[in-house]
């Protein structure tokens, strides 16, 4: 509730009145929906993942009103790259101590040893992964930021309307 552009506290009563009235509302079109056979078409949300999203926006997990899938797919390819970095990074130090080894025992008796060739081509990789994951990271990092500037300036205009004078 709002007095003179302030929000108030709810009251038992208000919360009644408004509960009731968006329980007849919302039947309302169930029963329209129904009977226009609409039914079928519209995806409905679960009450379990309404209430689940209600206690993770509680517990301050996610935010209300964004949708996190882009957020989750961003971060996932995130991870995943950093992943195949790590293992591409630790592929060519195994590489790169294998081949020390070699030159300084001449009596390696059948180790393993890379040729610089193979060397440079597993630093290609790691270098095309890391400026891969660079990119995602990018991606990740614009979409939030431009999350909170949709949210900012829609807060500042729910603001702006609720100090403006009505004529």
């Amino acid at each position: 509730m709002q007095n003179q552009g302030i929000l108030v506290a709810r009251q038992a009563h208000d919360n009644n009145k408004l509960n009731t009235a968006s329980n007849m509302f919302f039947n309302a079109i169930t029963q329209v929906c129904t009977k226009a056979n609409l039914v079928k078409k519209v995806p409905l949300t679960k009450a379990t993942q309404a209430t689940m999203k209600r206690k993770m926006i509680i517990k301050g997990t996610t935010v209300a009103g964004v949708t996190s899938a882009l957020i989750a797919k961003n971060a996932d390819a995130a991870a995943t790259r950093g992943k195949m970095l790590l293992q591409c990074m630790q592929t060519l130090c195994t590489a790169i101590k294998k081949n020390k080894q070699h030159h300084k025992c001449a009596n390696t008796g059948g180790e393993h040893r890379y040729d610089f060739t193979t060397i440079e081509k597993k630093r290609e990789t790691c270098k095309e992964l890391f400026l891969n994951l660079k990119e995602t990271v990018s991606t990740l990092t614009a979409t939030c930021e431009q999350i909170h500037n949709d949210r900012k300036n829609h807060v500042e205009a729910i603001r702006h309307k609720r100090n403006k004078t009505k004529i």
